[in-house]
């Protein structure tokens, strides 16, 4: 079975400032002040207009404030706007108060709040919003779970081109979640998002290639999508493309290639990739053969939970010296220090 990423994050951040807003005269002058970098005129020009009540007006100054441009960041007073503008049906500021209140920036995090602003923004068409509604539906964040509309949210955005919904959409038709499964819907979905460059994606349609999951084998494909994903630094494509490499599949065996990748994702904290660090540098393959390496390597392995990291750990005792072992912890902490992030969940 191939192996589907966990769904993404909510999306975040405000929408661009232009993309957001009608180019009516009054909010125009602000605007184009705006277009130009004078985002303090453009704060000037809309303050006015939002406190007498224009949605458009108090959006903007929402997003200045939020991103700290021509004033410093408040987030408690970008909510101040956010909200003037959101109590008047506008969808983009609905969104981005979900986004403050799932994030906690201005105020406590607030999943119940994140979700009741997103489904006000879903409801409406904001394809954004209707994301992140679905991610919440599909976590049970300020929600019970449900599955059922969490695909329909996904659906939703995903029909409107957003590429993380694309993602989870495919994830669902993969996994039978919220719809009966269907392999060839989610390579369909996965196909969209990867077109659009996400690595998830890239990674999920190649993993479904290199596997045969509801899709002929192809290793030509599954090198192409893996290699796009790990060029973009995704951990389990850094891992899945050192070992195409170790295997031969879809390029000729190359155990220096491969450990290349395995480093690059064993630094990312996947333990996979930890553990063939270990035996790499155990067995001298794609690299000189380093006890001292490899007893290092193992111990992070080994820590993150490897039981095979464990059982090369133990066999590599018994050939060092104290001295060995305690250069190996040494360097092992160094790694850890430097670059391997903690293992998360699967």
């Amino acid at each position: 079975m191939a192996i589907i990423p966990r769904p993404l994050p909510a999306l975040t951040g405000a929408a661009l400032i232009a993309a957001a807003v009608a180019s009516a005269a009054d909010v125009g002058t602000g605007l184009a002040a705006a277009a130009r970098g004078d985002y303090a005129a453009a704060y000037s020009e809309w303050q006015p207009l939002a406190e007498a009540g224009d949605p458009r007006a108090a959006y903007n100054l929402g997003v200045l404030c939020e991103r700290g441009l021509g004033v410093e960041v408040d987030y408690a007073q970008a909510m101040y706007w956010y909200m003037k503008a959101a109590g008047q049906g506008d969808a983009a500021a609905q969104f981005n108060l979900g986004n403050l209140f799932r994030t906690g920036r201005g105020v406590p995090i607030d999943s119940a709040q994140a979700m009741s602003w997103y489904a006000r923004a879903a409801e409406a068409g904001h394809p954004e919003a209707q994301a992140n509604l679905g991610y919440l539906y599909a976590t049970g964040q300020g929600v019970a779970r449900d599955l059922a509309q969490a695909f329909e949210w996904y659906r939703r955005a995903a029909e409107q081109g957003v590429a993380a919904a694309q993602l989870n959409l495919g994830g669902m038709y993969a996994r039978g979640e919220g719809v009966a499964a269907d392999a060839a819907q989610a390579e369909h979905w996965y196909r969209k998002a990867a077109d659009q460059g996400l690595a998830g994606a890239q990674y999920a349609l190649g993993a479904m290639y290199r596997d045969g999951s509801g899709v002929a084998v192809n290793d030509a494909e599954a090198l192409r999508w893996i290699r796009s994903a790990a060029d973009q630094r995704h951990p389990e494509a850094e891992h899945a493309l050192g070992l195409l490499h170790g295997q031969g599949r879809g390029v000729p065996q190359d155990y220096g290639q491969a450990v290349y990748w395995y480093t690059r994702a064993a630094r990312q904290g996947v333990v996979g990739a930890q553990d063939l660090m270990c035996m790499s540098y155990s067995l001298g393959r794609g690299v000189a053969t380093d006890r001292v390496r490899a007893y290092a390597w193992c111990d992070i392995a080994v820590a993150n939970g490897s039981r095979d990291a464990a059982e090369v750990r133990a066999t590599l005792v018994e050939s060092m010296d104290a001295g060995e072992i305690r250069r190996a912890e040494e360097v092992a902490a160094a790694l850890v220090r430097e670059f391997v992030r903690p293992a998360g969940p699967p």
